[in-house]
């Protein structure tokens, strides 16, 4: 694939997850006999649910994390996300699976899969073998998690310092029915954001009329005249990506961006550059029919953090 591709990510289960090298010990498990005070935390598990809660009371005894009705306003726990293990698999690309020396997981039973977007990613090789769904290897391959974008003559490679990869993406996937891909992250700290298995569907290459723009969500507060708050938050990325498209595709973008409007969603803009790759939101696909063979679109998506 070298076109535009928009992948439609593939929910990952628990019955999807097996081999996981990540413990779920960072905090004790709920237990309905234990009282809680004030600021404990605590993990409950089950099937499909890995959270982390806060105590927000005192002499907090028999109160399921799970009966609390209104999360905004929590009268016994408060819910402060998925669990350590579980990070990389909460739709958010900031709240990282973290772990020394190693992060090595298996996802089975998937469907069809030829797409595969790992973001948030720290560590110094990112590896991925195949097998079919009964276990027949199929291909292997690894990759290092350093970005030579900046290296443009002998001198630099001697001195320009390396910069690191923060994603990665696999395409061509063989799409075999329910294949087992083996993951494995090394390095002396490792992490992982996001993992976006995907079916990607391709469509021309975007061209150099697309756009990004860098989107900050810091809050500044002016509290008292001449006197501002800055809360640092998140930041995003918004990219419009023009393209054309053989009008025999029109439907199928418009059926793409119907069912994935304002979902996550595996956009990979172009080979060449890795700022129009995003695990995003759809929001916008304005498209026409200007040619007789030939149409013509800016898609519109906005990074997740």
């Amino acid at each position: 694939m070298s076109g535009l591709i928009i992948g439609v990510p593939v929910t990952i289960a628990d019955a999807n997850i097996e081999a996981f090298s990540v413990p779920e010990n960072e905090y004790p498990q709920w237990d309905p006999g234990e009282t809680y005070d004030l600021g404990e935390y605590v993990i409950v598990t089950g099937t499909d649910i890995h959270q982390i809660w806060r105590s927000v009371a005192n002499s907090n005894t028999g109160n399921n994390p799970l009966d609390e009705v209104d999360l905004d306003n929590p009268s016994k726990w408060a819910l402060d996300g998925a669990t350590n293990a579980y990070k990389m698999f909460d739709q958010y690309i900031s709240t990282l699976t973290q772990q020394a020396g190693s992060i090595s997981f298996t996802l089975k039973g998937l469907g069809q899969v030829n797409t595969f977007g790992f973001f948030g990613l720290k560590g110094d090789t990112l590896t991925m073998t195949i097998r079919d769904e009964d276990g027949t290897f199929i291909s292997t391959e690894t990759r290092e998690l350093v970005s030579y974008a900046t290296f443009n003559s002998e001198y630099d490679w001697f001195f320009t310092p390396f910069l690191s990869i923060d994603f990665m993406v696999f395409k061509d996937i063989p799409p075999y029915f329910n294949a087992r891909y083996e993951i494995t992250v090394t390095g002396a700290q490792c992490a992982i954001g996001a993992v976006v298995p995907a079916y990607g569907y391709e469509f021309n290459s975007i061209n150099r009329n697309s756009t990004n723009t860098p989107k900050d969500y810091s809050i500044k507060t002016e509290k008292t005249p001449g006197v501002f708050e800055f809360v640092k938050g998140p930041s995003a990325l918004e990219s419009e990506l023009e393209l054309t498209f053989p009008n025999q595709q029109i439907d199928l973008l418009n059926r793409l961006v119907k069912q994935q409007f304002s979902l996550p969603t595996l956009v990979i803009g172009n080979d060449e550059y890795e700022s129009f790759t995003h695990y995003g939101n759809v929001y916008e696909c304005p498209n026409s029919l200007p040619y007789a063979n030939e149409g013509s679109t800016r898609l519109k998506v906005e990074s997740l953090f």
